[in-house]
């Protein structure tokens, strides 16, 4: 069977490939494909144990079985060990991840704030409380940072996530992207917010004057 393998930084620098196809006997797991890479670039062999590797944009272990024209990227540590996204139960500040993002190479930088809003459903909203299986939220939303840099190259991203109890007006997700054309910055910074909503698990419950609801159920009424 043929795969797609994927190289990012310091995996992308020993290897001189940004990608490749890999052919591999079938059934085949995530350990075998890494073998083989291991024995044609021997150079990865001792970075081997600090990668992560990802399967599909979802991360795995090297149990996992491999199928026809799956993607397979190999994902180093994050600089510094640092991650790009994490939840958090303080506020957030917009203006740190500006300037973090700020990359003589990078012609374009956004900064995204969203909010807790004051009406919602036509109903006054007077305080949200924000939910997650933190440590699940933590890991898709640094897929999506993974994805992003495999549709734009050369774009990258920083998010946090606000937990706990919010007010209306307050900050519940900075995200910053940047990326050396605005293009690139404006779809990675729409394609982050798409997924965050679709696949990260993180649950809202909004409380109103007269009731509260869980986003995206039907108002329960008090």
């Amino acid at each position: 069977m043929a795969l797609q393998v994927l190289f990012f930084a310091v995996a992308r620098e020993v290897t001189g490939k940004a990608k490749e196809t890999r052919a591999l006997p079938s059934p085949a797991r995530v350990g075998a494909a890494m073998e083989a890479l291991c024995v044609d670039y021997p150079q990865l062999l001792p970075l081997r144990k600090h990668l992560r590797v990802a399967l599909n944009a979802r991360f795995v272990d090297e149990e996992a079985l491999l199928q026809e024209g799956d993607e397979l990227a190999l994902i180093p540590p994050v600089a510094g060990g640092k991650p790009r996204c994490r939840m958090s139960d303080s506020p957030l500040e917009p203006s740190p991840f500006f300037s973090e993002m700020s990359d003589a190479g990078c012609g374009a930088t956004l900064c995204f704030v969203g909010s807790v809003r004051e009406r919602s459903q036509g109903r006054k909203v007077l305080s949200l409380h924000c939910e997650a299986f933190a440590p699940m939220a933590e890991e898709r939303m640094e897929a999506i940072a993974d994805e992003i840099q495999r549709r734009w190259p050369g774009t990258h991203m920083r998010m946090v996530h606000r937990m706990g109890l919010l007010l209306p007006q307050e900050a519940i997700v900075v995200m910053s992207v940047a990326s050396a054309h605005r293009q690139a910055a404006f779809e990675a910074c729409a394609f982050a917010i798409e997924e965050l909503k679709r696949v990260v698990p993180i649950w809202k419950k909004e409380v109103y004057e007269d009731g509260e609801a869980w986003v995206g159920m039907e108002p329960q009424r008090s």
